[in-house]
């Protein structure tokens, strides 16, 4: 079944992303390729512990288009000046819970859950408005067939770390398939160097529904945020100074309804773990859960000419009443073209 839903990932990957076609926009770099690690082991405020959000790691393609394709249509464009950037992506997450040495894991801790899909986006700017809309389409598993056992214990085995034994129990198999919006404006700007976007997000579907609201502050040598998403990891040649550097500040609040990975999917919340009375606890341990979450990240991007990298601390609050504070770092590569 593993090799079936994979493979199920793979041509639906593929048959869609037949139907657009890539057009090279003049006047620099139009494509960009993305890979991007999060990880509770690379954070700055903590020791990697593995519990809760622990890991996810992603792949994605972007370019600069005008020309809209039948999928594209179902993600909206900031306007007639806007700047267009689809994108392709495929991305694994993994939940587990704070200790990983017991092989049932205890039931008031974080469950064990894969989850792998497939995205398609669009980052849509405007730099006559200064608004963005940056829409996605999420299809996936979550369960054994996302392969976050096998990926776990493959690291943990090449790192020298401790064995996760209770990958038994994870969350059953289900589907992913959610649709998620962000509509960033700017709210304030000095020069080229500093700048406020307000932020409101709402995502819905079978992985994730709730709504967030934030802010993004940028200080530093930088290009236009809405000039492009492309454009803000690198600079094309035309420019005399290919360099950037630059620090972000995003603090937030998300309000979450449900979310699959802790809860169970949608069509499967009811399959029975192999114990029934672990299950029994695990429903009780739900009642925890955090609705409200508030969060902040802290970031730098540096980038020269076409290659581009950022880091980035997220601090949220736990997803589990009881718990501390959730930090996870992500490092990210830009090479764009």
């Amino acid at each position: 079944m593993k090799k079936g839903s994979c493979w199920c990932l793979i041509v639906c990957l593929t048959g869609l992303s037949c139907t657009t076609v890539f057009a090279q926009e003049p006047g620099g770099n139009s494509r960009m390729i993305r890979i991007y690690e999060d990880n509770d082991a690379i954070n700055l405020y903590d020791i990697g512990s593995d519990k809760g959000y622990t890991n996810g790691t992603r792949l994605d393609f972007f370019w600069q288009q005008q020309k809209r394709s039948f999928l594209s249509k179902l993600l909206p464009a900031a306007g007639a000046n806007s700047i267009n950037t689809h994108g392709w992506g495929v991305m694994q997450v993994m939940i587990t819970p704070d200790i990983i040495t017991r092989r049932r894991p205890d039931p008031t801790d974080y469950p064990y859950v894969g989850a792998l899909f497939a995205t398609r986006s669009l980052h849509s700017a405007n730099p006559v408005k200064k608004l963005s809309l940056q829409s996605e389409l999420v299809l996936g598993v979550m369960g054994p067939p996302a392969l976050g056992e096998e990926t776990q214990k493959l690291m943990h085995r090449i790192i020298g770390a401790q064995q996760p034994r209770g990958w038994d129990y994870q969350k059953p198999t289900d589907l992913l398939l959610n649709y998620n919006l962000t509509i960033s404006k700017q709210l304030w700007q000095h020069r080229q160097w500093a700048e406020v976007i307000g932020n409101g997000q709402i995502y819905a579907g079978t992985m994730l529904n709730g709504a967030a609201v934030g802010a993004t502050i940028r200080l530093g040598k930088m290009n236009p945020f809405f000039n492009g998403f492309i454009q803000q990891f690198s600079t094309d040649k035309t420019q005399t100074n290919r360099w950037q550097f630059y620090f972000t500040l995003q603090p937030g609040a998300e309000l979450i309804l449900r979310n699959a990975l802790l809860e169970g999917g949608v069509f499967n919340h009811n399959a029975k773990l192999p114990d029934d009375g672990y299950e029994v606890q695990r429903e009780f341990a739900e009642q925890e859960k955090r609705r409200i979450i508030s969060r902040i990240d802290l970031g730098a991007v540096l980038s020269k000419g076409n290659v581009g990298i950022s880091f980035t601390q997220k601090s949220s609050s736990a997803l589990f009443k009881g718990f501390s504070r959730q930090e996870v770092g992500n490092i990210s590569l830009h090479v764009a073209w």
